[in-house]
């Protein structure tokens, strides 16, 4: 098994992304559809859902969603705020290069720099080619990801964040063409590394 298969199967994965929270996924997929002039029920696929945020903000807008993501955690996490949201979405776990589908879809997005985690730019571009093959004609496809200028000049090398007798260390660096991430997790004398 890869590492991102188990670092998004995480419960401290979730820990240290709960600052993104569901008003920066609104403003986004607010963004995205006002930008695309999307109709109500534009069907929507999202690439790698994680725990849904923005899925769900697409569906509480009128859109029919299906979510996608390789973890079942998140994919669980996804279900109960949709439950919680009163909002209908078909929620698939699958890898996304092994997802597969009959639907054809008017927007397909990848967001949360959900792309890059292969080891080679073979499996990237699949999913970029997989995304485009699962478009219907004249659809869009929208991928969030970093703004290489800006990060050269503001990667922050390392952070700390301590709670409840967990230390999370993130260090960042750049090689080559990847960002590199390294995420340390200290908790009760036992260390765990993604």
């Amino acid at each position: 098994m890869t590492w991102y298969k188990d670092w998004f199967n995480s419960e401290n994965y979730l820990r240290i992304y709960s600052h993104r929270n569901q008003e920066e996924a609104e403003r986004l997929v607010e963004l995205i559809a006002k930008s695309l002039k999307l109709k109500i029920n534009s069907s929507v696929l999202d690439m790698a859902c994680g725990a849904g945020r923005h899925a769900i903000t697409f569906a509480k807008l009128g859109f029919k969603v299906t979510a996608v993501d390789i973890s079942q955690l998140l994919i669980s996490e996804a279900k109960k705020s949709a439950e919680q949201e009163d909002v209908e979405l078909d929620f698939v776990l699958s890898d996304i290069l092994e997802f597969e589908t009959n639907k054809k879809f008017d927007l397909v997005v990848n967001l949360f720099t959900s792309i890059g985690y292969f080891d080679n730019d073979e499996d990237n571009y699949a999913v970029i080619k997989k995304a485009y093959d699962l478009l219907n004609d004249g659809g869009y496809f929208v991928l969030d990801y970093f703004n290489k200028d800006f990060l050269l000049k503001n990667i922050i090398p390392m952070t700390i964040f301590s709670e409840n007798g967990t230390r999370i260390t993130q260090n960042r660096s750049i090689k080559g063409t990847r960002i590199v991430k390294k995420i340390t997790i200290e908790n009760n004398g036992a260390s765990e590394e993604f």
